[in-house]
């Protein structure tokens, strides 16, 4: 069984932030991640992701929960329209 929370703001016309939540309450595991974009113009945006997750990692060899031994890792992205 999973769990998914999707959330969104715009901050102002050129920044929005965003993330997602996904979790398994059977372990108490899970992924958070934090979104930012920038749109500095009508042809270009930035985004830049973290994904942050949390839980048991490995024990004796084994996977300790769904989410946990999956790796810190970030994301980012340039976009150009023509």
């Amino acid at each position: 069984e999973f769990r998914r929370v999707l959330f969104r703001s715009e901050l102002s016309p050129l920044v929005s932030l965003s993330g997602s939540w996904i979790g398994s309450p059977g372990d108490r595991s899970g992924i958070v991640v934090p979104n930012l974009t920038l749109t500095p113009g009508d042809r270009v945006s930035i985004i830049a992701a973290v994904y942050l997750p949390y839980g048991a990692t490995l024990r004796d060899g084994r996977l300790g929960s769904v989410y946990g031994a999956s790796p810190l890792s970030a994301f980012g992205q340039l976009r150009l329209y023509f």
